[in-house]
């Protein structure tokens, strides 16, 4: 195994790592927010999750977007992947609302596809 693979094999393991601990430590609060300013000309998807406990009283999501060229598609699934959320905002648009979601406990997807988008977005995912 040569050296440059092994330590990027290394590298790899440290940031998933990292980036497990942070998660655990996101959803035992039961607050996800994810927030992207000076977004320039992307084309893929953001994927955002969400564990939902059983012991939650109430669920919520805020959607904050600005598109300042391109669009930004959202969409939010439950843990069954029945769709409980949706939108665009296209280029020159703003976006800013919330809504209580049903108590489906499990892991939420919040997908943000982003086509030629520049612009920003937040989201808030919060139970409690």
């Amino acid at each position: 195994m040569s050296k440059k693979f092994m330590l990027f094999t290394v590298g790899a393991i440290l940031v998933l790592s990292f980036l497990a601990g942070c998660s655990r430590l996101t959803g035992h609060s039961g607050n996800t927010t994810t927030n992207r300013d000076n977004i320039t000309n992307e084309t893929h998807t953001d994927v955002i999750t969400h564990a939902l406990q059983n012991s939650a009283k109430k669920f919520t999501a805020a959607v904050e977007v600005n598109a300042s060229a391109g669009s930004f598609t959202w969409v939010l699934t439950d843990p069954n992947g029945a769709v409980q959320w949706n939108g665009v905002v296209e280029a020159g648009q703003s976006y800013d609302k919330s809504r209580r979601l049903p108590l489906t406990p499990g892991t939420w997807t919040l997908k943000i596809d982003m086509q030629g988008a520049s612009g920003s977005y937040r989201v808030n995912l919060n139970s409690n």
